[in-house]
């Protein structure tokens, strides 16, 4: 918020976190979208590879594991997804994005013409 939508890496290429309609992202959005990105996808695949040692590795095949494992399958596939539309699509938004209602724009100027 201090920042205007930028980290500092945001700020090295020029891209900035704003809401949908061009407006400067709010605290709760930019709070939301953080918490989707660290608290939800990054731990679901985390999990997920646990998952995967713990039931194919280590052998402990106890029916939560594989219950477990189904359920982070599912939600790693999800995330897949989304990710081949949002990189697919111009305007293909990631599901953080679209629950947050925020978009990433550049700041790079377009040369007139």
């Amino acid at each position: 918020m201090l920042t205007g939508g930028q980290t500092i890496g945001k700020k090295v290429v020029k891209i900035r976190i704003t809401q949908k309609s061009g407006k400067p992202a709010g605290i709760g959005q930019l709070i939301w979208r953080q918490l989707l990105i660290y608290d939800g996808a990054l731990p679901i695949l985390w999990g997920f590879n646990y998952m995967f040692v713990e039931v194919f590795s280590k052998m402990h095949q106890s029916q939560i594991n594989i219950f477990l494992l189904g359920m982070l399958c599912l939600l790693t596939v999800f995330l897949g997804l989304n990710f081949i539309w949002g990189i697919g699509f111009k305007h293909g938004y990631f599901f953080y994005d679209s629950w947050a209602n925020t978009t990433q724009i550049s700041e790079i100027k377009q040369p007139q013409g």
